[in-house]
């Protein structure tokens, strides 16, 4: 800022290229530097907008979350994914490729993709996903106790 204002009292504009070889740095390190300073500061309880009535510190974290909240929800993310390895163990052949692959993949494979492989329809693929997944339910809500109250919502 020092450099700007010298540079102005001096007649010259203050172009990031020459701000940057008077200060013998990178132009973009000028122009970063300028977006920083030249930015908008809001506080974190002002409003979002005109119109709402929800402040930007709502929507930051709460530092206060419990410890033991938590470990109750680790203990219960192991528990689910322990149960469904267990489940998983009763499963074979089209089945356990039908879980791995679709049920339970980041990218799951296509209904056309499993029925192609198996040599079948994709409603027939669809069809054994969904007695999987209903037996999955069961198996959950009798492995998992407190299963359905606590996991209301992925049963809808």
């Amino acid at each position: 800022a020092k450099e700007r204002d010298r540079l102005i009292s001096q007649g010259f504009a203050p172009e990031p290229k020459l701000l940057a070889e008077r200060l013998d740095v990178k132009e973009e390190e000028v122009i970063e530097m300028s977006q920083r300073l030249g930015g908008w500061e809001v506080s974190l309880s002002a409003p979002v907008g005109d119109d709402s009535k929800e402040a930007f510190d709502s929507f930051l974290p709460d530092p206060a979350t419990a410890v033991d909240e938590q470990l109750s929800e680790n203990q219960s993310r192991n528990l689910l994914k322990d149960s469904l390895l267990e489940f998983r163990k009763t499963l074979s052949g089209k089945e356990a490729d039908i879980f791995d692959n679709r049920i339970m993949a980041d990218k799951p494979l296509t209904l056309q993709d499993l029925g192609d492989k198996y040599n079948i329809s994709r409603e027939r693929i669809r069809q054994i996903q969904e007695k999987i997944t209903k037996n999955i339910t069961k198996w959950l809500k009798d492995d998992i106790p407190g299963f359905e109250e606590q996991y209301s919502d992925f049963l809808k």
